[in-house]
């Protein structure tokens, strides 16, 4: 079957529409896709606003940060030092009480001395005391017993 030129070139004509015709779908298909694209980039662009800020914020954040990690850091200095303070007043205060401890443990010591010094010291003067008494008490007797006249005044 042999084609005449005309319906080769209706054949033609009808391909060329039909092409024609798909070019204008296709076309009117890629103005749609171009349509969405434009939302999408504005989409994007107000989305990239929105991470600069979210970015902006951040910076804030982190400095924030950083003064909060400073002061931290100077609180914890400040509480380290002082605990180190606390510790060295307890231990001086401890030394002090040692030391009170052992000065009252001494006076205590020095004090049971003294008190059987006193002891001592009493019972010496009782014993002398006594002896005096006596050897005074005989010597009277002997000097009352040499002028009895004596013995008669003290009496009365």
């Amino acid at each position: 079957m042999y084609m005449t030129n005309e319906d080769l070139s209706k054949q033609i004509q009808e391909l060329t529409r039909t092409v024609a015709a798909l070019a204008d779908t296709m076309h009117a298909k890629f103005e749609q896709i171009d349509a969405r694209f434009e939302q999408i980039d504005r989409r994007f662009e107000q989305i990239d606003v929105r991470f600069e800020a979210i970015d902006r914020r951040f910076e804030q954040i982190d400095e924030q940060l950083a003064d909060i990690r400073e002061d931290n850091k100077n609180l914890t200095d400040v509480v380290k030092d002082m605990e180190l303070r606390m510790d060295r007043r307890f231990a001086e205060l401890q030394a002090g009480q040692d030391k009170l401890q052992a000065g009252q443990t001494e006076i205590q010591s020095e004090i049971a001395d003294l008190r059987h010094q006193l002891f001592h010291e009493e019972g010496a003067r009782e014993t002398v005391d006594d002896s005096i008494y006596q050897s005074l008490d005989k010597r009277l007797r002997l000097v009352e017993a040499k002028f009895p006249d004596l013995a008669k005044q003290s009496a009365a």
